[in-house]
């Protein structure tokens, strides 16, 4: 969303979580075409690389289990 602030346009600052799985990626020319179309689309504020194990995998995704439509499986 955009408001006219004086003479500038100031527009709201959205986030978004990105999570790529390892076989997203597993390929260094996807790796690469994955990159390029972030850095098109996005402006990366922060960046973490992490190597969950099930357990955490569980955590994070509780929140969506059972949800119809959800894109979490």
């Amino acid at each position: 969303m955009a408001y006219s602030k004086g003479m500038r346009c100031v527009k709201a600052l959205q986030l978004t979580l990105a999570v790529v799985k390892p076989d997203a990626v597993a390929h260094p020319l996807i790796l690469e075409a994955l990159h390029q179309k972030i850095l098109e689309n996005f402006i990366i504020v922060r960046k973490k690389d992490l190597m969950w194990r099930t357990e955490d995998s569980e955590k994070f995704y509780a929140e969506h289990a059972g949800r119809k439509g959800s894109l979490f499986l």
